[in-house]
C-alpha cells in the first residue's frame, strides 16, 4: 500500500526530499520489522528443526536459517512469505521500484554519477551488478555505511520489468511498469540479452507476454478487476516496450520454450491433448503475445523488426510432448 502511495506522488505530485526520507525510513522500519520476525521474544534466532524423509530423525540448526532469512532483503519476501522464488534473485528495493514504477527513486538511485566522489564506481564487465557507497548513511546494519539501496548481483533489475514475478502482479498492477522506466534502466547500463541463470532479460519478457496474454488470455489482469480494455492497454505499453528492446539490441533470433495447458490456453497448439510444450522464435512469441490484443497494423510494424531465420531453418522442433 505505501508503494502504490509512491507511486501515485510520483506519478501526479513532485518528488521531493522529504518524499525520499520517507522512502529510506519504509525500507528500514521494514528491515527491522522482518528481522524480528526471525527471532524469539529473547532475541534469539528461531530453530529450524530438519527430518529426515520419514521423520524418525530429527535435529535443531540452532537458527542459522534464521540467520540467513534475516540478513536477506525484506523484498524477498513482500507477499511471499514462504519465499518461493530463488534466493539467489537477491530481491532488493530497488527491484521493488521498479516493480511499483517508482521512476523518480529509480532516476536517483541508479544513474551513474562519476563527478561525485561519494558514490564508487561499479565494474563495468558486469553493469547491472551496481553497488552504492554513500557517506554519512549507515546501512542495515548500522556500521557499514553502505546505503539502503545496495545490490550486489541477483536478477538483473530489467528482468523485475519485463517479466513481474508472482503473486506481485496481484499486488503491483503491470501498467506501473511504463515504457519511460525501461528506458531509464536501459540507458544506465540494463542489457535485454544479459543472462541470469540461463535466460537473457529479453527472453524473461517473451515468456512473460506469451503466458500472460497468448496462454492465459489476461486472466491475470482480469482477475485482478481489470477489462478487457486493461488488457489491451497493458499489451499496448508491452508492445512499445518490445520495440525499445529492439532499439536497444534484444536479440531476434532468441528462442523460448513454452508449457501450455489446453484447460485455458489460446495459442494455436493449444489444441493438443494433455500438456504440450513447444519452443518458439521471438517473432511467433510476439506474433500469438499481441494478436488479440493490438491492432494488426502495430502488430506487423513489431514484427517486420523480428524476421529471422524458421524454427526449422534453424533446426528446432515444432513440438513436443512431455513433461517439462
Amino acid at each position: 500500500m505505501a508503494l502504490m502511495a509512491a507511486n501515485l506522488v510520483e506519478r501526479y505530485g513532485r518528488p521531493n526530499q522529504q518524499y525520499r526520507d520517507l522512502l529510506e525510513q519504509l525500507d528500514q522500519t521494514m528491515f527491522s520489522h522482518h528481522r524480528r520476525l526471525q527471532q524469539s521474544r529473547d532475541g534469539e534466532y528461531l530453530p529450524t528443526t530438519i527430518r529426515d524423509h520419514r521423520e524418525t530423525v530429527a535435529f535443531s540448526d540452532y537458527g542459522r536459517d534464521a540467520r540467513r532469512r534475516a540478513a536477506m532483503h525484506w523484498a524477498n519476501f513482500h507477499c511471499d512469505p514462504q519465499r518461493t522464488h530463488p534466493r539467489s534473485w537477491n530481491d532488493s528495493f530497488l527491484s521493488l521500484a521498479v516493480h511499483f514504477g517508482l521512476r523518480h527513486h529509480l532516476e536517483q538511485n541508479i544513474s551513474v554519477k562519476a563527478d561525485n566522489q561519494d558514490w564508487a564506481l561499479f565494474d563495468r564487465n558486469l553493469p547491472d551488478r551496481l553497488v552504492w557507497f554513500m557517506d554519512g548513511m549507515n546501512g542495515h546494519d548500522g556500521k557499514t555505511g553502505v546505503s539502503y539501496m545496495e545490490r550486489r548481483g541477483g536478477r538483473p533489475l530489467l528482468m523485475y520489468a519485463l517479466a513481474p514475478h508472482l503473486p506481485f502482479a496481484t499486488v503491483a498492477p503491470y501498467d506501473l511498469v511504463s515504457v519511460e522506466t525501461v528506458r531509464l534502466l536501459l540507458d544506465n547500463w540494463s542489457r535485454p540479452n544479459r543472462v541470469f541463470e540461463g535466460r537473457t532479460c529479453w527472453q524473461e519478457g517473451l515468456e512473460w507476454l506469451h503466458r500472460t496474454f497468448a496462454i492465459d488470455g489476461g486472466a491475470a489482469i482480469s482477475d485482478a478487476g481489470g477489462t478487457r480494455e486493461d488488457v489491451r492497454h497493458a499489451a499496448k505499453n508491452r508492445l512499445n516496450i518490445c520495440h525499445l528492446l529492439l532499439d536497444r539490441g534484444a536479440d531476434t533470433n532468441a528462442a523460448i520454450d513454452i508449457t501450455i495447458s489446453p484447460a485455458r490456453g489460446t495459442s494455436s497448439v493449444a489444441s493438443l491433448k494433455g500438456i504440450t510444450k513447444t519452443i518458439l522464435t521471438a517473432k511467433q512469441a510476439l506474433k500469438e503475445s499481441f494478436a488479440s490484443w493490438v491492432d494488426q497494423t502495430a502488430l506487423d510494424g513489431l514484427l517486420a523488426r523480428v524476421d529471422g531465420p524458421t524454427q526449422k531453418q534453424r533446426g528446432i522442433p515444432e513440438l513436443r510432448t512431455g513433461a517439462r
